[in-house]
């Protein structure tokens, strides 16, 4: 689980894991009101309440996203898709697989400060 401080200035990168189901949650209460992401093919989303549920449905993609919502929030995102789990069980594979898993995220949160 991420959580990420809310500023409409900033740019959030976010990894998910190819073939894995993530969401993104926003407020209570706060739906999309407009979402454009750069590679409609290789990414999977949808909006339900205050939550984006995203797949990459390629390996290694990568694209941008933005997002208005009914709070009158801009979120900017980097998604990035790694293949974690494709390792021969040789040492670096494992560590770098480890490290991978270390980065993914499966839900998104945001802390909105007052």
């Amino acid at each position: 689980i991420k959580t990420f401080v809310y500023s409409n200035n900033e740019i959030y990168n976010v990894v998910f894991n190819y073939g894995y189901h993530s969401y993104i949650e926003f407020s209570k209460g706060e739906t999309i009101k407009m979402l454009a992401i750069g590679d409609t093919v290789s990414w999977k989303v949808k909006p339900v309440d205050n939550k984006l549920f995203i797949i990459p449905l390629e390996k290694n993609g990568k694209t941008n996203m933005l997002i208005e919502t009914s709070k009158g929030r801009s979120y900017a995102f980097d998604l990035i898709c790694r293949s974690a789990g494709e390792s021969n069980n040789d040492k670096k594979d494992v560590e770098a697989e480890y490290s991978d898993l270390r980065d993914l995220a499966y839900i998104v949160r945001f802390y909105y400060p007052k």
